[in-house]
């Protein structure tokens, strides 16, 4: 049985979402900072295809190269190195605009905790519909997680084929067999089975049971071989 996976979203999409994403931060950081403008709505999304080809291509191998001065200054470097795209964005685009050095370090920030919350929320997203998918296909009797490689489910056996019968506990001693018959025989008041009655009585049931038992004996080695 197939286990549920994560279906992955295209290229195409994916890059739409993330140039979208890039667009409504930089029109989050324009709102809050009266000092950042932008001059149309095309301008924008210039600017974010920009500052997303940036963060996708530059600003990793901004970051490799300066992991020893990021780990010197416990990762503050990588700051300058946010900044950095803001300023060649700004510079590439003419309709994007950011006025001094403050308001750049502001609009990084608002960038960074922006993209945060958005990470925060998809991560959250996923998980909730990962969960009732999963939820789901349990109450369908589904597997909720992909078997590990190698692994096959294998069913329990159903009541009445050879390998149950073969699984089968053996049958219970009955009440009444020899091993009781002779317990009572030497639990017996002397005396109570003295008269003829009385012992072919017992005879006749003594040979019931015996012959109970080695029916039931039979069976289970049929139902054994089976």
């Amino acid at each position: 049985m197939v286990g549920l996976r994560r279906a992955s979203p295209p290229l195409a999409v994916r890059l739409a979402i993330s140039w979208l994403t890039n667009a409504l931060v930089l029109a989050i950081v324009a709102l809050v900072l009266s000092r950042v403008h932008v001059t149309s709505a095309g301008e924008l999304l210039a600017a974010a295809a920009v500052f997303g080809v940036l963060n996708t291509v530059l600003k990793p191998l901004l970051r490799f190269a300066t992991l020893p001065l990021a780990l010197l200054t416990f990762g503050v470097a990588w700051f300058f190195v946010a900044m950095l795209m803001l300023v060649i964005t700004k510079s590439i685009v003419g309709g994007f605009e950011i006025h001094g050095f403050w308001t750049l370090v502001a609009a990084t920030l608002i960038v960074w905790a922006v993209n945060l919350l958005l990470d925060l929320r998809r991560r959250s997203a996923q998980g909730g519909l990962w969960a009732r998918a999963n939820a789901s296909a349990r109450r369908r009797g589904a597997f909720g997680s992909p078997p590990r490689s190698g692994e096959c489910p294998v069913p329990a056996p159903r009541r009445g084929t050879p390998r149950a019968r073969a699984n089968a506990p053996a049958p219970r001693r009955a009440r009444g067999t020899p091993g009781l018959v002779r317990m009572v025989r030497r639990r017996a008041v002397p005396g109570a089975l003295g008269t003829p009655r009385a012992r072919a009585k017992l005879a006749v049931s003594t040979q019931r049971e015996e012959a109970d038992v080695r029916h039931d004996s039979r069976a289970a080695g049929q139902a054994a071989r089976t």
